[in-house]
């Protein structure tokens, strides 16, 4: 959790930066989906190549297409046959960066970096090694923790109270959640994460944090309302095929400032 906690700069940046873009959309429609994905895309971009990231280094359109490709592709072949074609990375990955004697905030690579050089390990990390651990730090990273972040408001825009579960939704009542024992990472039975124990996803923390933080700004700053005479019931929950169950249409919502919050 330590390590989650040294990346806040990352999140705290990036939220800024997404608070700031939906202040500007004002009063007009925006989707939400391409908010979302480069709010995440930046976290877990600055996570793993440190503050290169968004710089002319990375303005290339083609790494953001080749992470497009990736998650189009695995979902028909198979991984081992696709990694051949991630090479693409090595020209963006900035690794001259990298060599500096002593990074000013150590990000995924330099921790990379670090293993590949210490020779008292037991298992030794190869370059190649290095571009599988990145391409699966991107395709799981931004695809799972932006489609919970979407699914979680649109669960949210559709059913904004849901008195059966809450009990008197509209007080403000911290304490109807305590003693609640249900927990995502294994051992509760009524929610039973896809692994648990040694198996379950390593970046469970930094994912959990990255959507908490970014739904708590989001709701912090802003009323969330339907575009035109759209009704709640008329928002698709319908399911796109892929890695990850992503809606299949895009979330468009209208913003109303918090004028008690936005000064």
């Amino acid at each position: 959790m330590k390590r989650v906690q040294s990346f806040a700069y990352a999140r705290e940046d990036e939220v800024d930066k997404l608070i700031t873009s939906l202040s500007q959309a004002l009063p007009k429609p925006v989707n939400l989906n391409k908010k979302i994905f480069t709010l995440v895309d930046g976290i877990i971009g600055t996570v793993a190549f440190g503050k290169i990231y968004g710089t002319d280094q990375f303005k290339d359109q083609v790494f953001h297409n080749v992470l497009g490709e990736a998650m189009n592709m695995l979902v028909s072949f198979s991984a081992e046959d696709f990694f051949p074609r991630i090479g693409r990375i090595d020209a963006l990955t900035g690794l001259s960066d990298h060599a500096r004697l002593k990074p000013e905030q150590e990000d995924f690579v330099d921790f990379l970096i670090r293993l590949m050089k210490d020779e008292s390990n037991s298992f030794k990390v190869s370059e190649n090694c290095m571009k599988a651990m990145l391409f699966d730090e991107f395709i799981d990273g931004i695809v799972t923790t932006s489609t919970t972040i979407l699914w979680a408001m649109s669960e949210l825009i559709k059913n904004p109270r849901r008195p059966q579960r809450l009990g008197k939704p509209s007080e403000f009542y911290p304490e109807r959640f305590d003693g609640s024992r249900i927990d995502f990472r294994g051992p509760d039975f009524n929610l039973l994460p896809f692994g648990a124990g040694h198996r379950i996803c390593p970046g469970l923390d930094m994912g959990a944090t990255n959507v908490e933080f970014t739904l708590a700004n989001m709701l912090y700053w802003f009323h969330w309302e339907l575009p035109n005479d759209m009704k709640r019931e008329d928002i698709s929950i319908e399911e796109e095929d892929g890695l990850a169950c992503q809606r299949r249409t895009p979330l468009w919502l209208v913003l109303i400032s918090n004028s008690s919050q936005v000064e």
